[in-house]
C-alpha cells in the first residue's frame, strides 16, 4: 500500500538530501515549480514548516488543465464507521490568495514538501494501509512541532479520474485487502483515541509511529476546531482556518 512504499522511501532512499517532496504519481508541474516551492519555504520564515495541498486538476487523454487556484483544505464530516474526520478542500480565487502561506489543519499524500528533518522525525508509518492516511501523518507532524501551511503559489496538477489501463494497489492485493484495512483501522482509531485496541498486529511498534511530545492531540483539535471524539466541527473547521499554536502551550 501507499504508506508502506512511502515509509520504505524515506528510509532507503533518502540519504543527504535538505528537502522532500512527496507525490502522487499522475502529476504535473508548472514552469519554475521548484524556485516557487523554496520562495514559499523562506517567506514563511519558520524552520518547522511544511506545506501540503489537493493540486488543481489536469486530464492527460484531453490535454485540459484547470486554471490554478488557491486550494485550502476544510473538513465537513467524519466517516461514519471509522470516525475519522474526512478532509475536503475549498477553492478561492487567484485574488484571495494570501500574501503569506496560512495555516492549515492538515496534509495531503499526493503533494506534501518539507525539510528531510520532518520525515525522519515523523516517519511514516507502514503498517497503515491507505484509508486515514493523511489525517494520522497531519496530527503526527502536529504534535511533533511541524507546522503546516497551504501552499500560496500553486505549482502542481493532479489526474483525479481513473482510466482502465490504472492499476490500483487494493486490486492487486485483494486476498488481503480485508485484512490490512483492519489492522491499519484499528491502528489509527487507537492512536486518535476513538477506539483503543489490544491487537498485537494493530500495535506493532506502535511507539515508533505515535504521536509527537511537542503538542498534543487534545491541542490540535482546539487549533482545528475538530473534535474527534464527539465528531463536532467549529465553523472555523469548516472553513479550514487553524489557530497557531506555541509549540509547547495551550493558548
Amino acid at each position: 500500500g501507499a504508506c508502506w512504499a512511502r515509509h520504505r522511501i524515506f528510509t532507503t532512499l533518502l540519504h543527504e538530501e535538505e528537502f522532500v517532496l512527496q507525490i502522487d504519481s499522475h502529476s504535473r508541474f508548472d514552469k519554475g515549480w521548484d524556485t516557487k516551492l523554496f520562495r514559499m519555504f523562506e517567506k514563511a520564515n519558520d524552520p518547522m514548516a511544511v506545506f501540503s495541498t489537493y493540486p488543481s486538476s489536469f486530464d492527460p487523454y484531453s490535454g485540459y488543465f484547470s486554471p490554478q487556484t488557491y486550494n485550502r483544505f476544510d473538513c465537513q464530516s467524519f466517516d461514519e464507521k471509522l470516525g475519522f474526520p474526512l478532509i475536503s478542500s475549498g477553492v478561492r480565487p487567484p485574488s484571495e490568495v494570501p500574501e503569506f502561506p496560512e495555516l492549515t489543519p492538515f496534509v495531503s499524500g499526493g503533494c506534501t514538501f518539507t525539510t528531510a528533518k520532518a520525515v525522519r522525525q515523523v516517519p511514516y508509518d507502514p503498517y497503515l494501509y491507505f484509508l486515514g492516511e493523511e489525517i494520522n501523518y497531519s496530527i503526527r507532524l502536529w504534535t511533533h512541532g511541524f507546522n503546516i501551511y497551504t501552499p500560496n503559489m500553486p505549482f502542481m496538477y493532479h489526474y483525479y479520474g481513473r482510466s482502465p489501463q490504472r492499476a490500483v494497489h487494493w486490486e492487486d492485493q485483494a486476498s488481503v485487502f480485508a485484512e490490512l484495512n483492519r489492522v491499519s483501522f484499528a491502528r489509527n482509531k487507537h492512536l486518535l483515541n476513538i477506539e483503543k485496541t489490544t491487537d498485537v498486529k494493530a500495535l506493532s511498534h506502535i511507539e515508533r509511529f505515535g504521536l509527537g511530545r511537542s503538542r498534543t492531540l487534545d491541542q490540535w483539535q482546539i487549533a482545528s476546531g475538530i473534535n474527534i471524539k464527539q465528531r463536532t466541527l467549529t465553523d472555523d473547521a469548516r472553513l479550514g482556518i487553524m489557530r497557531k499554536f506555541d509549540n509547547r502551550i495551550v493558548a
